[in-house]
């Protein structure tokens, strides 16, 4: 009785701690006990792979010289200061990519806008234009 008493407390440790495992990941803890920084930078990288990977980026997007990135005046102004652009720069490239950050809150949550407008730089022309929205969190 005393080994099958063991075994079960084994199979409920062990039940508790798969539960808790699959929740972290399934509801990705790890991103929202992020600061909002770094949860921006994270959803950037993370859209952007999206974005490569499905083929929704232009074929100009190897060609970026400069980027160009803006904000409202708003918490985003602080926040890309502690990030790091992941957008490779060509320096032989022909193209302008202008990066505008808008923070927004609805109802209880607050995230970012992002739209991109790539320009070519001898004619000033656009090129592409995209948005995108980031869902950072809850706002209190």
């Amino acid at each position: 009785m005393r080994k099958q008493n063991q075994i079960g407390i084994i199979f409920v440790v062990a039940a508790i701690a798969s539960t808790l495992w699959i929740t972290y990941v399934f509801l990705r803890v790890d991103y929202w006990i992020k600061s909002p920084p770094e949860k921006l930078a994270f959803s950037w990288i993370e859209d952007l792979k999206l974005l490569e990977q499905t083929s929704k980026l232009p074929k100009q997007w190897s060609e970026i010289r400069e980027i160009r990135v803006r904000t409202d005046n708003s918490p985003v102004q602080d926040w890309i200061t502690k990030i790091k652009t992941p957008i490779k720069i060509n320096p032989n490239g022909r193209y302008k990519l202008d990066v505008f950050f808008i923070h927004w809150i609805e109802n209880y949550r607050y995230g970012v806008l992002v739209e991109y407008k790539l320009v070519d730089l001898g004619t000033s022309n656009h090129q592409w234009e995209l948005s995108r929205t980031f869902k950072l969190g809850i706002h209190y």
